[in-house]
């Protein structure tokens, strides 16, 4: 057996961050209260450094509440710093619906 050239392959690896947003009640009632959960995760091979999700607080409401988030103007952000290859989390935010 005769031994071809060597062959050298580099591999990276990298983070791959997923945001998926539900909502309840749905429908909501005017008036009431509306809670977004963002659901995170990083499906990648590598930490995620430095991450913030954010989210625009949706046109006819008001701002309720977001946990640890930030208000910002409309937007709300969340810093949740690092996330490990294969880790997921979520954030809430919740929000009063209005009349026009």
């Amino acid at each position: 057996m005769v031994a071809g050239p060597t062959v050298t392959t580099t591999v990276t690896s990298a983070p791959i961050l997923t945001v998926a947003s539900t909502d309840a009640p749905d429908p909501v009632a005017a008036g009431a209260n509306l809670t977004y959960t963002l659901s995170y995760s990083n499906l990648g091979s590598a930490n995620a450094t430095s991450v913030v999700i954010a989210d625009t607080i949706p046109a006819n409401t008001t701002f309720v509440s977001a946990g640890s988030g930030t208000l910002s103007g409309s937007v709300v952000s969340w810093s949740v710093a690092s996330l490990p290859a294969g880790a997921s989390g979520s954030v809430t935010l919740t929000v009063r619906s209005t009349t026009r």
